[in-house]
């Protein structure tokens, strides 16, 4: 009887070591995967600077708003893939009941099949389509229900910013376009001779659609709200260079720092000469 009592104690015992180990092992493992994500979170970060920093340097607007439009569907497709992982992991790890994988016999295929197959299901949550693929059993079934309602969030977001982002791109292609249509519209509907036409015409592709438009200070209304310092250092960076190869104020400059900066504020102006 005592050998008895004392196995049943041993193997409680180890029972409890196991289960210790099991849940340290277990803590462990969370502990490393909220560091992962921690770090994960501040390359994001980064990421998110860079791409900042680098569309400061982005001078077209066309331009601009192509990068936004790419990057929009980029992170579209991130995010997607992310739910089609998830959906075949639950449909992996299911294996005491009925699952989306075993279901439609995924596994027969090949590794590509069952990524792209899992990409597409993810996809008919974000959008209005539809595929053969769908929840087998509850745990499915809920993971379905909430990437439906992240979707309900999210999508709206992204189509109305790409929505805006391809208006605004094509407004900014038809604007030119649009002007020469009116002028055309203009010197048909008045009898304009050809040669006053011509004249016309050249003058205007060589001084206004084939050259670059300036912004000036003065078409930007939001920079009248910066203090006196900011603009004073804005100005002094955008015409200094042109204002020292003079040799008198080039000389002014070095005696005298500021009072260059308050010559840029106060003295200078800029303006369009067309010839």
């Amino acid at each position: 009887d005592w050998i008895v009592v004392f196995v049943l104690l041993q193997a409680q015992q180890e029972l409890s070591i196991a289960g210790m180990v099991r849940v340290a092992k277990t803590t462990r493992t969370l502990r490393i995967l909220k560091v992962l994500k921690f770090f994960r979170l501040v390359r994001l970060a980064k990421m998110n600077q860079v791409m900042s920093s680098i569309f400061v340097y982005i001078k077209s607007e066309i331009v601009r708003t192509s990068c936004n439009i790419a990057l929009l569907l980029v992170v579209i497709i991130v995010v997607n893939h992310y739910v089609g992982c998830g959906w075949y992991f639950i449909g992996t790890t299911s294996q005491n009941q009925v699952n989306w994988v075993e279901f439609f016999r995924i596994n027969e295929n090949s590794t590509t099949y069952a990524y792209t197959t899992s990409l597409h299901w993810s996809l008919t949550q974000f959008t209005p389509a539809g595929m053969e693929i769908y929840a087998r059993n509850q745990v499915e079934r809920i993971y379905s229900v909430c990437i439906l309602l992240f979707a309900m969030v999210t999508f709206s977001s992204f189509v109305s910013s790409i929505t805006s982002a391809m208006t605004h791109l094509r407004s900014l292609r038809t604007e030119p376009d649009k002007q020469k249509r009116m002028v055309r519209t203009y010197f048909s509907e008045n009898d304009i001779s050809a040669e006053l036409n011509q004249r016309i015409w050249t003058y205007l592709h060589n001084s206004h659609w084939n050259l670059k438009k300036r912004v000036h200070e003065r078409d930007i209304p939001i920079l009248k709200t910066l203090p006196e310092t900011l603009k004073t250092k804005l100005r002094e960076e955008r015409f200094f260079p042109t204002l020292e190869h003079a040799p008198f104020l080039r000389k002014f400059s070095i005696l005298h720092r500021n009072g260059i900066g308050a010559v840029c504020f106060h003295a200078v102006e800029t303006s369009l000469i067309c010839t």
